[in-house]
């Protein structure tokens, strides 16, 4: 299921769900749209996500990917954190992946839920 129109540019589409993700925290329930939202782009596009993150900089990519992994129960996403970090596309995130991954399991409004 696709929460968006298919017909939208997946570029800009893109860059409107990762200027929502840069700097973003789960705080209610309505977030999760967005999340799943850009995980599921993630899956389905993952060479336009990949070349809309290099166009930004670091430090906004690695918040997008700590936006990915915030929620009540951010071990929820280990499969998808398995699959990002074994995804040859996504070498060059390995490290920020990782680390955006067990940064969130230690917050506790990331995990205390």
């Amino acid at each position: 299921m696709e929460l968006y129109n298919s017909d939208i540019d997946k570029t800009i589409l893109c860059n409107k769900l990762m200027a929502i993700a840069v700097d973003a925290v789960w705080e209610v329930d309505n977030i999760a749209c967005v999340q799943y939202t850009l995980w599921q782009f993630i899956k389905n596009y993952p060479n336009i996500f990949i070349l809309q993150m290099d166009s930004i900089s670091a430090s906004k990519a690695y918040s997008v990917w700590r936006f990915l992994f915030c929620g009540p129960h951010p071990c929820n996403l280990k499969q998808d954190y398995i699959a990002l970090i074994n995804d040859e596309r996504f070498k060059k995130y390995r490290r920020k992946i990782t680390r955006a991954y067990y940064y969130n399991l230690d917050k506790e409004e990331c995990t205390a839920h």
